[in-house]
C-alpha cells in the first residue's frame, strides 16, 4: 500500500513539474 502511495506520489510531483513543495517532499 505504501510503495503504491510512493509511486503515485512520485508521479504526480513528475506531473507537476517544478512544484516548490513537491521539491520538498522529494528531498526530505
Amino acid at each position: 500500500m505504501l510503495a503504491g502511495a510512493g509511486l503515485l506520489w512520485m508521479g504526480w510531483t513528475g506531473f507537476n513539474g517544478g512544484d516548490p513543495y513537491s521539491v520538498g517532499i522529494d528531498a526530505s
